[in-house]
């Protein structure tokens, strides 16, 4: 999956004393990156990749990334159906790459989706100077998620883990979900 990170200020929720209005930094500028992401919903390993938009070929991109990262593996890649993700059978998909789809507007059923959410708590009511300065900040908040394998096991329903390690047994050695 795929989360935008940008140099336009998120405001969340915020502490501060009854009565007392509370400033939070703000800023308007439209520059953005996107953070491509797939957890290992068996083991908990992840994959991470800073890429300046979306679209198919940046989504073949990460694919071929992803499917690098362990090249002796079936790697199925459970997806939404945004339009920029690439569909079975396309030719950019590769090999050993296996795509399922979800079904329209369940981002819950995707468990990178609590991953964004985790990085964009050390982003909100904070400003940026640049892009370089922002994405730091977000590598450093993701360094768990591939420095303690298991991490990302803690964002995977655990009906998915158990399907996937049933599975994995017979068929694949590793499920991701992205």
């Amino acid at each position: 999956d795929e989360a935008r990170f940008a140099l336009h200020s998120q405001t969340r929720r915020c502490w501060g004393l009854r009565g007392v209005p509370v400033g939070v930094p703000r800023q308007h500028r439209y520059e953005w990156e996107y953070l491509h992401g797939a957890l290992e919903v068996v083991e908990g390993q992840s994959c991470f990749a800073f890429l300046p938009s979306v679209g198919l070929d940046l989504t073949a991109l990460f694919l071929t990334q992803l499917a690098a990262s362990d090249p002796q593996a079936e790697h199925m890649v459970v997806y939404d159906q945004a339009g920029f993700h690439l569909r079975p059978g396309d030719a950019r998909v590769p090999a050993r790459v296996h795509l399922v789809l979800l079904p329209p507007y369940s981002p819950e059923l995707n468990p990178v989706e609590g991953v964004w959410d985790y990085a964009q708590e050390a982003t909100c009511t904070r400003v940026f100077a640049t892009l370089d300065e922002l994405q730091a900040v977000v590598t450093e908040r993701l360094r768990p998620f591939w420095e303690e394998p298991g991490r990302g096991l803690r964002q995977v329903h655990h009906w998915l883990h158990a399907q996937a390690n049933n599975l994995s047994k017979r068929i694949v050695p590793n499920y991701i979900s992205g």
